[in-house]
């Protein structure tokens, strides 16, 4: 696919001891603004999350433009209000949900699972642990994450 400008949105849902449930990829042709696409993957995880039945959430990206407005419940008047005004509104069907901003190197797994090969230009969610890599960086996530926490 030479010459195609594609992009994909990853999210991974752990569970309260920091192990992976669910990872997810959704990918497609073209790229919008960051703060955009942000959005874009968030609305994915949460509706993921709601059809596996999941009712407490913490929402990490690492958009902090982004997630400063879903703290504000800030729906601003340009592409992103189709999607936060969406996100906002699932809010009802969940028990708990806080947002979160980490740095990009707390989210090398959702990235990594958002460049995942091959391309396929649709929805992919697994349930199972996966590659060596995606472990690898998982465990990655955690250490920096905990690290960055503590200093």
């Amino acid at each position: 696919m030479v010459g195609v400008d594609c992009r994909g949105w990853g999210f991974v849902i752990r569970n309260n001891l920091g192990k992976w449930c669910w990872r997810g990829v959704k990918q497609g042709v073209g790229f919008s603004a960051f703060e955009l696409e942000e959005a874009k993957a968030c609305h994915f995880a949460m509706c993921t999350a709601m059809a596996y039945g999941y009712r407490n959430l913490v929402v990490d990206g690492d958009c902090q433009a982004f997630i400063s407005k879903l703290h504000k419940k800030d729906v601003p008047n340009n592409s992103l209000c189709f999607f936060i005004s969406n996100i906002l509104s699932l809010l009802v069907r969940f028990d708990f949900i806080a947002w979160g901003f980490v740095k990009r190197g707390c989210n090398l797994v959702a990235h990594a699972v958002a460049h995942f090969q091959p391309v396929t230009f649709q929805e992919r969610i697994w349930e199972e642990e996966g590659s060596a890599i995606v472990y690898y960086l998982a465990t990655k996530d955690m250490c920096t994450c905990i690290n960055h926490t503590l200093i």
